[in-house]
């Protein structure tokens, strides 16, 4: 059985590309945000224009972490006992581990579908904090737990026989957090955590940061120990913001005197799923920080997000996010895509990468794709036109006529359409 034809990228995104390339010579570009006359927007933006190139799509590497060791890049996705993925030097392809992350399943957790890893650096070796299932009132239930290994790589091993964050739930060992069931004074539709996140504060002092699962959903930050293991004693979580949709993946990192946090906001499935970004003097108060746009439709891109902060050996900053691909091809799957529709093109969400380039004021914009971009997608194949059979009669000449009928042109859209509700009854965990 013969698979459709893409022909969105066919007809579509060459057309699309044209539109925005228009568009970018026509309207200003606005300065501001310690950026003179919009020259490193203009810089930026020229490295980005046409259709990223992924580094990892003949298989899924969802919500992916990716970190500098020493023996390259080395990253962790959304799998059972999680994914390990490894680019050695001087290679920005990844390939991805034949042994699982985790030596085995937490204790406390019902199984080993473990989604949204974060490697980080600790005394003594490395941290993987992960989100794994757990009796509850839905099967996308998560608690937040660490695991532990001398190399980036792993193999990690659980620590703990009970959960870093977790609601008060039955049958689940009590977390060193336990964050409240209901956000904004609405009931949770599910009961969990995920999505978690490390990060160093001032001082040194170590912080995890994290996403409540269900709708309205909230991000949250709770101190951690020294070395990273466990919940500091006595800390409770406090709220960071608060989204009456979908906003998780929260990744926070320090630039100069800023702080900036970026999220995900949207259902995870959908084409429509985006990567926002946004600043603050202080990692504990965002109430003044408004979020802004960075990774969507308007990139070529199918769904971006989950994205990951890279901070590499020479001092730049990358970022590491995942996107929609389909029929196990490099191309993004069409606007349209929906991972429950019943003809799903075998899609996969492939491990992208993009430069960051700061501005002075602390403002991150997209600098050149890590892994370059595709050639445009090949023009579609012409049908050929039949030639008609003349019969002929008693009294008429055989000859063929001499022009063959004109065939009626097809028009194609040239747009796409670019955002999908943020509002979704489904949580986007996976």
């Amino acid at each position: 059985m013969s698979r459709p034809p893409r022909t969105w990228l066919k007809t579509a995104s060459i057309p699309l590309v044209a539109v925005l390339g228009a568009l970018a010579l026509l309207v200003p570009l606005v300065a501001g945000d310690g950026d003179p006359a919009g020259a490193v927007q203009q810089a930026a933006q020229k490295r980005t224009f046409g259709i990223p190139a992924p580094l990892l799509w003949s298989r899924a590497f969802a919500d992916p972490t990716v970190v500098d060791a020493r023996v390259g890049l080395v990253g962790a996705a959304t799998a059972p006992n999680l994914n390990i993925a490894r680019a050695q030097p001087g290679s920005v392809y990844f390939h991805v581990i034949g042994t699982p992350a985790l030596t085995r399943r937490p204790s406390w957790a019902t199984s080993a579908e473990l989604w949204a890893p974060d490697i980080q650096r600790a005394p003594g070796g490395w941290l993987m904090y992960f989100a794994a299932p757990i009796p509850g009132a839905d099967i996308n239930s998560r608690c937040i737990g660490v695991a532990v290994s001398k190399k980036a790589f792993g193999p990690y091993t659980p620590v703990g026989n009970a959960p870093l964050v977790c609601p008060v739930v039955p049958g689940v060992p009590r977390a060193g957090d336990t964050p409240p069931t209901r956000v904004t004074g609405i009931e949770s539709s599910t009961v969990g955590v995920i999505d978690p996140s490390a990060f160093t504060g001032n001082n040194g002092q170590r912080f995890l940061v994290y996403r409540t699962l269900g709708q309205p959903s909230s991000i949250r930050l709770v101190k951690l120990s020294q070395r990273g293991r466990r919940i500091q004693q006595g800390q409770t979580s406090m709220l960071l913001t608060s989204n009456e949709g979908i906003e998780e993946n929260p990744v926070i990192t320090q630039q100069g005197t800023k702080w900036v946090m970026f999220t995900s906001v949207g259902w995870f499935g959908r084409c429509g799923y985006r990567t926002f970004w946004r600043k603050s003097p202080d990692f504990r108060d965002w109430s003044r920080a408004t979020p802004k746009l960075l990774l969507s439709t308007a990139n070529n891109l199918c769904g971006p997000g989950g994205a990951d902060v890279v901070r590499r050996r020479d001092g730049s900053t990358q970022l590491y996010f995942h996107a929609w691909t389909c029929y196990r091809e490099q191309y993004p799957c069409p606007p349209d895509w929906n991972k429950d529709h019943p003809k799903k093109r075998r899609g996969v969400r492939a491990l992208y990468g993009v430069n960051i380039i700061w501005s002075a004021a602390g403002r991150p914009y997209l600098g050149g794709w890590v892994a370059g971009l595709l050639p445009p997608p090949p023009p579609p194949t012409p049908t050929p036109t039949p030639t008609p059979t003349v019969t002929g009669s008693p009294t008429s000449s055989t000859s063929a006529p001499t022009s063959p009928p004109t065939s009626v042109p097809t028009s194609v859209p040239t747009s796409v359409p670019t955002s999908v509700p943020t509002s979704v009854p489904t949580s986007g965990g996976t």
